[in-house]
This record gives C-alpha cells, sequence and structure tokens, in this order.
C-alpha cells in the first residue's frame, strides 16, 4: 500500500504530507483545487516524464517522496535486487524524484541513485491508475488479450508457449537462411574444403609440437650434454677411483660381514641396489651418448616441421590440438553443405516438428481463452446492468490470427450499451460514463486476479448520478477489500463509502496561491458530503449526508 506522499514545491502546492490508509481512500475538492496535482505526483513517481512547469514559480525544485509497503509483493524484492538496491526489513520502499526549474530530475530509490525506468518497473507492480485521460488503455484491442488471460489464469501456458514459439521462429529462421543462401554457400563450400585440404595435407598430430621442440633442444645443446654426460660417467665407473669402484669394494666387505653374522644382511641389501641403480644409469647414459650426435639435415627437418605448424595455428587456432578441432568443425559443415538436399530435408522436419508443439499450445490456449471469454464476458455484462446500464449487451470475441509469441488469438471486447444496437468494438462508444462503467467493471471482476496492490481512479464517475453513483461506491468499496483503491470523486455517495476521507482546497496565502489537503473527521466528513451534495446546508440536507455516510 501508499503509505504517505510528500509534496513541495510543485504546481501550487508548497508543502504538504498525507499519511494514506488501507481500503477506500475518498478525495474530493472543488474544481480547479488541485486534486490532479496529487495524481501527478505519484505518477512522478512511478516513471512518468518530468517537466520544468512543474516546479512552483520562485522554487529552486520540486520533491516528490512517496513511502510503499511492499511486502508480500511477488517479484518487487527480486526487483531491487536486480537493480542492486538494498530492500528494507520492514518491507518500506521510498521513492524520491527531484526536478529541477531547469526540468533536470533525480529519482532515488531507498536513497540509492535510480533512472526512471526502474520507476517504471517499479510501478508496474506498484499501482495501476485509471482515470478519463488513460481510457484510451482500456480501448487498445491489443489489450484486450492480455486481461482475459489474466482471468483465465494461463500465465504457465503462455510462458511455455512463448518459450516454443520462439524455438519454432529459431528454426524457420535456420531453415529459411540455409534455403536463401546458395551462393554464399557455394563459396562457403570452396573455402572449406580449402581448409580441409590444407590441415589434412600437413597430417598434424597431437603432442608433435612439444615432442619437436624438446628435440631441437637437444640437438642445439648436443655438445654440453655429451660434455656432461662424459663427466658424470667418468665419475661414475671410469676407473679404480671411481663411485662405483669404492661401491662394489665396500659391497664386498658387507658381504664379508654377513657371512659372520646376519644381523648386517639388510645393510648388504640396500648398498647393493644403489650399486644396481648406479651401473644401471651408467648403462643408460652410455647408449644415450653413443646416439648423442648434433644432425645439420635433421635440425632443418625439425625447423620446417615446427613452421609448417606454427602456419596451421596462425589461421586455425592457437595449439595443434585447436587445429584439429577446426579441422572436425569443418568438416561437418562441409558435409551438410555437400549434402544439401539432405540438410533442407532434416531443418524442414525440424521445423515442422516444432511447429505441431506450437500448434498443439496454440490451441490449449484458444481452448481456455474461448472458455474464460464467455464466463468473463457474462460477469461484465451482469456488471454493467448493476451500474445501471440494464439493456447492455457485452461479449468478447476470440478469432483466430497468425502465430504470434502471444498465440494465434485476437481478442475484442464488443459491447452494445442500447437494446436493438448491433455489437461493436469497445472503442466506437462515444459515452465517456460508458467507458468509465465498462472499466469499473472489468476491475470488479478481475479484482482477485488483480496482483497489483494500489488502484487509483480519478473522475472516472464523471457522467454517472443516482442510483448508479451508489452502485459505483460499492464497487469501489469492495474493490478496497483486496486493494488499497484511491478515488478522487465528485459523487458524494462514492466519497461516503470511503474508510478515509480527504479534501482538497485552494487558498490565498501572503499574496500566493496555494493548495492544502487535509483528512476529515466525522464532522467535516459530513459538512463535505453536504456540499457534494449541492452546496444548500439546510439540517435536511446534513441529515441527508448523515445517513449515507457508512459510520
Amino acid at each position: 500500500m501508499l503509505r504517505t506522499l510528500d509534496i513541495k514545491n510543485a504546481g501550487l502546492v508548497d508543502q504538504l504530507s498525507i499519511e494514506f490508509e488501507p481500503g477506500l481512500c475518498a478525495i474530493t475538492g472543488e474544481t480547479g483545487a488541485g486534486k490532479s496535482m496529487l495524481i501527478g505526483s505519484i505518477e512522478l513517481i512511478l516513471g512518468e516524464r518530468a517537466g520544468a512547469k512543474l516546479v512552483r514559480s520562485g522554487a529552486e525544485c520540486a520533491v516528490i517522496g512517496a513511502v510503499f509497503d511492499v511486502g508480500g509483493i511477488d517479484g518487487v524484492t527480486q526487483l531491487l535486487e536486480r537493480f542492486g538496491i538494498q530492500a528494507e526489513d520492514d518491507g518500506t520502499l521510498l521513492i524520491t524524484r527531484q526536478v529541477s526549474a531547469g526540468g533536470k530530475s533525480r529519482c532515488y530509490i531507498n536513497g540509492r541513485p535510480a533512472t526512471v525506468s526502474m520507476l517504471k518497473e517499479l510501478g508496474d507492480r506498484l499501482v495501476d491508475i485509471h482515470s478519463q485521460n488513460q481510457h484510451q488503455s482500456l480501448l487498445r484491442q491489443s489489450g484486450h488479450l492480455d486481461l482475459l488471460d489474466a482471468y483465465a489464469s494461463v500465465g504457465a501456458d503462455r510462458a511455455g508457449y512463448a518459450e516454443i514459439f520462439s524455438e519454432f521462429q529459431r528454426r524457420k529462421t535456420a531453415y529459411e537462411e540455409f534455403v536463401a543462401g546458395e551462393q554464399e554457400q557455394a563459396q562457403q563450400i570452396d573455402l572449406y574444403r580449402f581448409q580441409v585440404s590444407e590441415i589434412k595435407s600437413a597430417h598434424p598430430a597431437p603432442g608433435e609440437e612439444e615432442e619437436l621442440k624438446q628435440e631441437r633442444d637437444l640437438m642445439r645443446n648436443s655438445e654440453q650434454i655429451a660434455g656432461s654426460i662424459s663427466e658424470v660417467l667418468t665419475a661414475l665407473d671410469a676407473d679404480d677411483d671411481s663411485a662405483a669402484s669404492a661401491l662394489r669394494n665396500a659391497l664386498g666387505q658387507l658381504g664379508n660381514l654377513g657371512r659372520i653374522n646376519p644381523v648386517f644382511d639388510e645393510e648388504y641389501q640396500k648398498l647393493n641396489e644403489a650399486v644396481i641403480g648406479i651401473d644401471d644409469v651408467v648403462a643408460r647414459l652410455g647408449r644415450y651418448a653413443e646416439k648423442l650426435e648434433f644432425d645439420p639435415g635433421r635440425m632443418e627437418q625439425i625447423e620446417q616441421r615446427l613452421h609448417t605448424l606454427f602456419q596451421l595455428k596462425k589461421k586455425y587456432g592457437a595449439s595443434v590440438e585447436e587445429v584439429l578441432e577446426h579441422l572436425a568443425r569443418t568438416e561437418q559443415r562441409l558435409g551438410r553443405f555437400e549434402n544439401r538436399d539432405h540438410e533442407i530435408e532434416r531443418l524442414k522436419d525440424e521445423q515442422e516438428q516444432v511447429r505441431k508443439k506450437v500448434m498443439r499450445l496454440a490451441k490449449k490456449l484458444t481452448k481456455a481463452r474461448r472458455e474464460a471469454a464467455v464466463l468473463l464476458g457474462g460477469k461484465i455484462e451482469t456488471e454493467l446492468k448493476q451500474l445501471g446500464m440494464d439493456h447492455c449487451r457485452f461479449e468478447i470475441q476470440v478469432d483466430n490470427s497468425e502465430l504470434s509469441a502471444r498465440g494465434m488469438d485476437t481478442v475484442a471486447f464488443m459491447i452494445s450499451p442500447n437494446l436493438g444496437e448491433p455489437l461493436k468494438p469497445l472503442k466506437e462508444i462515444a459515452s465517456s460514463g460508458e467507458v468509465s462503467r465498462v472499466m469499473l467493471a472489468i476491475k470488479s471482476v478481475l479484482a482477485e486476479k488483480d496482483t497489483i496492490p494500489i488502484l487509483i481512479f480519478d473522475e472516472i464517475d464523471v457522467n454517472i448520478g443516482g442510483k448508479t453513483a451508489v452502485v459505483v461506491g460499492k464497487k469501489l468499496s469492495a474493490l478496497a477489500h483486496t486493494h488499497q483503491v484511491l478515488c478522487i470523486t465528485h459523487l458524494p455517495q462514492v466519497a461516503a463509502e470511503g474508510g478515509s476521507h480527504f479534501v482538497v482546497t485552494k487558498s490565498v496565502s501572503d499574496g500566493r496561491t496555494v493548495t492544502s489537503i487535509d483528512k476529515l473527521d466525522r464532522k467535516k466528513r459530513v459538512e463535505e458530503i453536504t456540499r457534494m451534495l449541492g452546496g444548500d446546508r439546510t439540517r435536511i440536507s446534513t441529515q441527508y449526508a448523515e445517513k449515507i455516510l457508512k459510520y
């Protein structure tokens, strides 16, 4: 719900603060007193365009602030997290909008800088405003399908359909592009064939480059390696003073000791393993030294091969392994192009399989919509008759159309306000009063499905009076059981239904016109209702005002 609204230096408002309550809040006042400023201020909080004309003459800027209680409202916390804004633990949300005299605007959410688009996203989840100027949203046929789907509770089915439809569009595009790109494909085939031939003719192998580099490094350092091996062999087993000779002598002495006492057998075994190890090292180094030589021809072969691999990597990947992966992908693509007819058939078949899924889900949506259209149309017609349109007929038409992201249906609200007249599209109705009642009827029926917690009605009761005004008031009061409803009204019957009542007045202070708003107690409400009844403050008028008040 909307807890508080603070307005400073906006239009005729110097400074005011309003604390709202749950339920139905009636807002009344003389024409021109500034009631529209309240709606305009809330619209600014919700991301509407701001202009310098808003700022009160002589002020540097206008400031609008609103505190909402958003606890339990679907998606608001997640939305704030996406914005990178911390949600308050108590569920409050503070939105502030500043507009300078130069027309520049600044937005804040919970004290953090924000954008107008962020305010609009939040506003779409928090507030739904209905006014005479905004009836066009109801008259746009494009929105009728969404209203019907809300009543039919097909959100999950519609989301599933949209996902499959998106896949169908991708498959369709892939098929059409493949078929249409014949000349381009011919060029691609030549390119792919060249790449495959170039890589295959080189016969690159995984790990080959590393082995070649190791061999090249050994050949480059063969002289140093040979010298080092010679010194190692000399130290280990060249003569009687070598390490191997000394170890063999020591091994013999341990063997003698072992024959005297077995306690020395373990030391003998360990030393014998060392002698065997040295002999093995000497043998392997000797064999390696025999093979070690610098071969200029082999070195040239290695350099040429490394250059070939370098050229392949330069074109097709950072490593030989990536070059081979590119080869595999290119061969696969080439296979598709060389088997074009088969590929066309495959793409066409895939597209058709997904199309069948799309059609099945679209037909499911159509069935649910047509069933819901009968029920919703009947309920709206009943509501309209209760609102004084006794001879009204209202139907919701669901017609087939081409597949789209929303299904294969067009939905139109059709109405005949008068007896004997044919059904016509809602947009062809001339009477704003009739449109107002249609809007209220739809909102009344969809109240339980409507997840937006705050509804604002700005003088939608124009051209309504008498018994119908009473019904309108009761309908708004019923809506207030599930929503917070703010209603700017000229009808005393509607104002009397409010759980709270504010009056907007215009006065002169220090030579300047100022708009103010006050919450009315019972006595003041009676006075205001009496004024709304015609201004004749006789005892009879006052008694009638007291009678129509709910308390």
